[in-house]
């Protein structure tokens, strides 16, 4: 009789010892000890990574991702130095240019010559680059540029380049701003910052819009000196025409020294800032260095269709829906 109270005893110790054993795995599940956390921006996300995640929402326009380029090169005797910058630069340019949107890249310069540039010897060939054979001089970019962007029925009075009118359109899409970038150790006249704008905007004769405005060009005057024996750099005027276009450009354009020895620094501003037109490229209002996902009009977008480098996001044109805006939502940390 006594064993058999004892061995109902132990049974009751040993029944109450495993009810505390499921009252404190109860316990832990209330603190979340040993559990998922709950799902949503709180929550510790897919990759492990605890910290709080953030969204933001963006619309792109209709022609997002677009862009239409055109170099005028300044081809006078004193630009031997900067041609050779443009002749080992350009193809970079374009191929970095081309792998982050829709683009289409113009050069308007003379293929033969001693400071001859021509887009097939730089190894740009492609259904989406033209070249326009003609000789830039010292002050004439500007000037070139409103021929080249006038519509082929219209006749322009003054203009020495009306051989090459209306040589862009066709090629140049009548709903992308395009992006001008001028070469010159001088400034312009005649057609400079005074008149312009007015001009390649007029939408009977032109445009229609403002182009957003990039130069290399001189940002300070120094006299004729042999600049292989003194490193002297040859600036016949300081580019002040192209200064104020950069300014009155939306988004600013920009104007880099011409007399720089290096032009690799300049040219990757140059590709930032020619990015930034096409609006493909989102800016995220926190610092980050992990995207979570990107949604595309509802759809989650595959990681391949879009890049995250300094700050931003960009979305791959081939990506986006063509003539309609595009809803973009980015989760990350």
């Amino acid at each position: 009789m006594v064993k058999s109270t004892l061995v109902l005893m132990q049974i009751a110790l040993l029944a109450a010892s495993c009810s505390n054993s499921n009252y404190v795995g109860d316990a832990n599940k209330k603190t979340g000890i040993g559990s998922s956390r709950p799902s949503g921006e709180d929550a510790k996300s897919k990759s492990g990574d605890s910290r709080q995640s953030r969204k933001e929402s963006f619309t792109l326009s209709p022609t997002a991702g677009k862009v239409d380029i055109v170099w005028i090169v300044d081809q006078s005797g004193s630009m031997l130095e900067e041609t050779d910058h443009v002749q080992k630069n350009l193809k970079e340019f374009f191929s970095r240019i081309d792998a982050a949107s829709d683009a289409r890249l113009a050069l308007i310069a003379a293929k033969r010559g001693m400071l001859g540039l021509d887009l097939e010897s730089i190894g740009i060939s492609s259904e989406k680059v033209k070249q326009i054979d003609y000789e830039v001089q010292s002050n004439d970019a500007l000037e070139i540029a409103v021929a080249a962007f006038s519509r082929q029925d219209v006749t322009t009075m003054g203009n020495s380049a009306f051989e090459i009118q209306g040589s862009l359109e066709g090629f140049f899409r009548p709903s992308v701003k395009p992006v001008i970038v001028v070469v010159t150790d001088d400034d312009a006249y005649g057609v400079d910052s005074n008149n312009f704008m007015e001009q390649i905007s007029d939408p009977q004769k032109a445009l229609g819009f403002k182009p957003v405005v990039f130069a290399f060009a001189g940002l300070k005057e120094s006299t004729f000196v042999d600049s292989e024996s003194t490193g002297i750099c040859e600036v016949s005027s300081i580019g002040r025409s192209y200064i104020e276009l950069a300014k009155q450009s939306e988004p600013n354009g920009a104007v880099f020294d011409i007399c720089e020895k290096d032009w690799t620094k300049n040219f990757q501003q140059l590709s930032a800032g020619v990015l930034a037109t096409a609006e493909n490229s989102l800016k995220l209002k926190n610092a980050t260095e992990k995207i979570l996902q990107v949604t595309l009009n509802g759809q989650k977008l595959d990681a391949s269709k879009y890049t995250f480098a300094n700050g931003l996001v960009s979305i791959h044109p081939s990506a986006l829906v063509s003539g309609q805006e595009n809803k973009i939502e980015i989760e990350y940390l």
